[in-house]
């Protein structure tokens, strides 16, 4: 008998750190503060300028696809201009505007993935102005608003779910005052509001589950949590420039740690996204007075223990980055400003897996504890006149050109593993290991994967290219693989009397090791028992068994197989006795189907040549003066 003890086993575990990573300025753009970006579905995204209203859509390169402008007038600068992508990558806009002498209420506008418009609607009520903070998709493809409303009294926070024609489901406000602030569609398919200090769970109807406020002197901070697989992380601002403090609570609102880890960076943290692998990213940006400005990207896991970081840097001053997503090939794209006198430009880019884009520094950020409090809100919740109307959207086609501010330049080059030798049974995986990024790959089994198992010997190679570069390169490797030979060991073999039984396991190239640590390629068996062997061949190594039966054991078989495979076609009994051996069996109705009266007897599964069918059937065995009855099961 055969069994893996023990492999080597080539495992290697990569991350490219070398993607073609660029910054690039967009020329001739005239936007004031921040932008936010969205990855797409087709490995793009779009950049939304927040009080322009422009969008910015660019592929997988970084190359420009189209750019638009809609005559929609937003009112609160960069709070609450949000996109969110439907199904197919549909656009959904979310702005601030004046409907009405002495109103504000806010606009939604849905446009088809190359920025046409499919309907844009306005949702307000008469002597009420609206906040909007966030716009939201659920799991549903409902639309859900967070939005603050004053002038009904102190004011109050509400949600809006949608279809995604515009009209509305519902709509409800809870009464804990109007504060700016933001949201997100938790994993429960809830949502948590921020009202800066407040934060407020609904289930998915709206209903209100808990609220809790954070309390700490000299600070206020009004962006979105996000969500770990334990709780939900924010920040807030320390008064005066002090730093950024990062907090956590459960799941049921409840601060841990005692309080936060503040950062005493220069300048306030931007927004929290979540990454690909559970952990998520901020960016700081610092020095930006100095020559030199910097932009900190900073990745923590759910304990706020910094996984990575790097510093991005450019010979410049005022020069920022804001807004951080991830495509759908885990790649991390930015969005930022470039700030000189009476102009501000849009500058994006696209980084490595590590943060890194080729112009790089070391920043070594430190924290602090900062203490802290909650306690517990009651809130009150009830239904919100709101109503939709319709709205003209002009959309207006803009020529852009950008210019590249700093990227990778280095040569794709494909590199593969060292000649490797595996052992027998084991799959290995071979991908590029060199720090260069591909879209395109060829191997020699024909398959375009970025990695593929191999487990037979022979001299692969590699073929990548990059579409967004046009650069191409190969490599080869050679696996050998260790195939041992099975001895093929005596066993299931009785040993009667002063007997003995010689195991030999000898095979080309082995070293041995038996179950007593014996090294001989042989071995003298004077008991029954269970015996094993290692062989060793190379770097591989390989358990081999025998069973020696004592003289008067035998093995009754629960299960047996007639199907002419010539594996297990037979219900036998393995006895090596010196005492009789009779056998009957029987049906599930109790009739005879066959007997013998003799050792070595084999019964193929038949009864007068004709087969017996499936299930389950009962022995009586007879060895001596010993009576067994017991059951197999017949599968052909």
């Amino acid at each position: 008998m055969k069994n893996i003890f023990l492999l080597l086993f080539v495992c290697q575990y990569f991350t490219s750190n070398g993607q073609d990573t660029f910054i690039k300025e967009i020329d001739n753009a005239n936007y004031f503060d921040q932008s936010s970006i969205t990855a797409t579905n087709d490995k793009g995204w779009l950049i939304l300028a927040k009080t322009s209203v422009d969008l910015i859509k660019y592929n997988q390169c970084g190359g420009l696809e189209w750019s638009k402008s809609f005559d929609i007038t937003n009112q609160n600068c960069c709070i609450g201009t949000q996109i969110v992508l439907g199904p197919l990558d549909q656009i959904y806009l979310l702005s601030r505007e004046p409907v009405g002498p002495q109103d504000m209420g806010y606009r939604i506008t849905a446009l088809t993935n190359i920025g046409d418009v499919i309907w844009s609607k306005s949702y307000a009520q008469s002597g009420v102005d609206y906040f909007p903070y966030s716009l939201m998709m659920d799991e549903m493809g409902d639309l859900i608003v967070f939005a603050n409303i004053t002038g009904t009294g102190t004011g109050f926070s509400t949600l809006t779910k949608l279809h995604t024609n515009g009209n509305i489901k519902w709509s409800k406000k809870y009464d804990n005052g109007g504060t700016w602030g933001e949201a997100i569609i938790t994993q429960d398919t809830g949502v948590l509001m921020r009202r800066g200090d407040e934060f407020i769970k609904v289930d998915s109807a709206g209903g209100f589950e808990w609220a809790t406020q954070i309390t700490s002197s000299s600070t206020y901070y009004y962006s979105a949590p996000v969500e770990v697989s334990d709780g939900y992380i924010f920040t807030k601002q320390v008064q005066g420039g002090q730093g950024t403090i990062f907090y956590k609570m459960d799941k049921q609102g409840n601060m841990l740690f005692g309080g936060g880890q503040n950062y005493t960076l220069s300048e306030t943290a931007n927004p929290l996204r979540n990454a690909p692998n559970g952990n998520f990213v901020t960016i700081f940006n610092t020095n930006t007075t100095s020559p030199t400005a910097s932009s900190l990207v900073i990745e923590f896991d759910k304990d706020l223990n910094i996984v990575k970081q790097n510093a991005i840097s450019l010979n410049t001053t005022n020069w920022y980055v804001n807004d951080l997503s991830f495509t759908n090939q885990n790649v991390p794209v930015v969005v930022g400003k470039y700030v000189q006198p009476n102009l501000q430009h849009i500058v994006f880019g696209k980084l490595d897996t590590d943060y890194k884009v080729g112009c790089d520094s070391i920043i070594t950020p430190t924290a602090t504890f900062f203490p802290s409090s909650f306690n517990s809100q009651p809130m009150g919740v009830s239904t919100n006149a709101i109503t939709p109307v319709d709205r003209l959207v002009v959309v207006t086609n803009t020529n852009l050109t950008d210019l590249l501010s700093c990227g990778n330049t280095a040569v794709s080059v494909v590199t593969l593993a060292n000649d490797t030798v595996i052992c027998s049974g084991i799959d290995l995986t071979l991908q590029n290991l060199s720090s260069s990024s591909f879209t395109d790959y060829l191997w020699s089994t024909g398959e375009t994967t970025p990695t593929i198992s191999v487990n037979t010997s022979g001299t692969y190679w590699l073929t990548a290219s990059n579409s967004c570069n046009s650069s191409s390169s190969s490599d080869t490797v050679t696996i050998n693989v260790i195939e041992i030979q099975d001895p093929n060991l005596i066993t299931d073999t009785a040993l009667c009397g002063d007997n003995s039984i010689l195991l030999e396991a000898e095979v080309p190239l082995g070293q041995y090791l038996w179950q007593d640590n014996s090294t001989s390629p042989t071995y003298l068996v004077t008991q029954s028992g269970d015996y094993y062997v290692n062989i060793t061949v190379g770097a591989c190594m390989e358990r081999f068994d025998a069973k020696i039966l004592a003289c008067e054991e035998f093995i009754i078989p629960n299960i047996f197989t007639p199907n002419g495979d010539g594996i297990n076609d037979y219900f036998e009994v393995l006895y090596f006795g010196t005492k009789s051996l009779t056998c009957a069996v029987y049906n599930r109705w109790g009739v005879l189907v066959f007997e013998a009266e003799n050792v070595g007897f084999k019964w193929d599964g038949t009864v007068n040549g004709t087969p017996v069918s499936d299930g389950i059937y009962i022995y009586l065995i007879q060895i001596g003066e010993e009576k067994l009855q017991g059951s197999f099961t017949l599968v052909r």
